[in-house]
């Protein structure tokens, strides 16, 4: 008879044993840190997931934790021949990311209450991991910033750059063009610079 498949708790425990004895309790801190702040910080994400899952500008950043996760696993070699050890100091910047979640709850911008949530489970990573597993994983962490949804403030202005530069070709192509705002004015007819010719929305 062919063997039965692992059950799913076999299968964790078989997972787990294939890690090394000394990261099994730092990254169960880990674990339990990141809960404790994404609960603490649950309306961010909330939010965040939304935009991620619903508007189109953000659905890329699907794909950005399976990509810090990749990342992490290239240098899981490397990982397993240190130590982690706490670093104390880094509670300091996990709470100046809460205290910057906070300040953007209180004043409703949601661009610095994201990148406070984001950046204490940052935090969390060299609090309970240490400096040397911090230093091998600098690329996933910075690559962490990249969920924070950004990109809709800064449509206007480059709506205004795109109709500067679309005027300004036109005039040198021979074609009278005058501008106000994203209003271009020809010959042809007036247009307007739309959001997707931003840039952003590419």
């Amino acid at each position: 008879m062919p063997p039965e498949p692992a059950t799913l708790p076999a299968a964790a425990a078989a997972w787990f044993d294939r890690i090394a004895p000394a990261w099994r309790t730092p990254l169960l801190a880990l674990a339990a840190a990141w809960l404790a702040l994404i609960a603490a910080t649950a309306p961010s994400w909330g939010e965040m997931l939304h935009q991620w899952w619903n508007i189109d500008t953000y659905n890329h950043l699907l794909l950005v934790p399976f990509i810090i996760g990749w990342l992490v696993m290239l240098k899981a070699g490397e990982l397993a021949r240190i130590t982690p050890q706490p670093c104390l100091p880094g509670l300091a910047l996990v709470a100046a990311a809460l205290a910057l979640w906070w300040a953007g709850r209180a004043a409703d911008i949601n661009l610095i209450a994201h990148a406070g949530a984001v950046g204490a489970v940052q935090a969390a990573v060299l609090t309970v991991l240490g400096l040397r597993a911090s230093a091998l994983l600098t690329l996933p962490l910075a690559m962490g910033a990249f969920l924070v949804p950004f990109g809709d403030e800064i449509i206007p202005p480059l709506q205004l750059i795109t109709a500067d530069i679309t005027v300004a070709l036109t005039r040198w192509s021979g074609v009278p063009a005058s501008i106000e705002g994203i209003y271009i004015n020809t010959p042809a007819g007036l247009f307007i610079v739309a959001e997707a010719c931003s840039g952003v929305k590419f």
